[in-house]
């Protein structure tokens, strides 16, 4: 992360426990602060605490192994504290995922627009990566599913996370054409996935405006029909915000 962090442009210091944070925090204040929940001597719960004591005005990311809900849950400690807590990161985290979050906060907030969004979905900007879900089962790691990640390949700003751009394509009634591509190239993923001896299932977000659209389960099924895969293998979430 440090390396990541200096190869962007930040001025980068890194504790290893929480002894070294807290001689570093008075001195340095961080701007951004990524904070792993499991240090040595301690844990992060104990740092966001110490976070909110110094009023720090710094946005803090929490990244952990830990389960998602562990983490939401330690974002919302922070918040209750009245920290500006701007995400957090389950490990392993993906090195282009990394990139983006940083390079967010190095710059000014970029502005998508409705009309850049459109073209994306036009001109085929978006991409959907693949994060391998792995449970422990007999001693031993097993994957079977994996969860479908989008993202916004822009001519100019790189690689954009959902946040940016989802807000914007469900107020702008751009979400269902956005969905239906992910949805899409899921499901052909998942046949490619057969194809290769691979049964693996996943994960795909919905956006509640869907769950009233009557005509969406019979697309859905003619989709999954076309590609040949088991409905079963297809898991639709919706996040708990919505």
């Amino acid at each position: 992360v440090g390396q990541v962090a200096e190869a962007a442009g930040y001025t980068v210091a890194k504790a290893q426990s929480q002894d070294e944070f807290h001689a570093l925090l008075p001195g340095f204040k961080p701007t951004l602060v990524m904070l792993d929940l499991q240090m040595p001597g301690g844990d992060g719960v104990e740092l966001i605490r110490a976070l909110a004591r110094q009023n720090s005005a710094a946005s803090i990311v929490v990244a952990s192994g830990m389960d998602q809900r562990v983490l939401n849950a330690a974002e919302q400690l922070g918040k209750s504290h009245g920290l500006k807590m701007v995400g957090v990161m389950q490990k392993p985290i993906m090195l282009g995922d990394l990139e983006c979050l940083l390079g967010r906060y190095l710059e000014t907030r970029r502005v998508v627009t409705e009309e850049q969004l459109r073209r994306a979905v036009d001109r085929a900007e978006l991409r959907v990566h693949y994060q391998p879900k792995a449970r422990l089962e007999g001693g031993s790691w097993k994957i079977d599913s994996a969860e479908s990640l989008v993202r916004w390949e822009h001519p100019d700003y790189g690689l954009i996370y959902p946040d940016e751009f989802i807000p914007l394509a469900e107020s702008s009634g751009l979400i269902a054409a956005l969905t239906d591509f992910v949805m899409q190239a899921g499901i052909e993923q998942i046949g490619n996935w057969n194809r290769l001896g691979l049964n693996l299932g996943l994960s795909v977000n919905l956006s509640p405006k869907l769950v009233t659209n009557l005509e969406f389960p019979d697309q859905l099924a003619e989709l999954a029909a076309r590609a040949n895969i088991e409905n079963s293998q297809l898991t639709l979430e919706v996040t708990e915000t919505a």
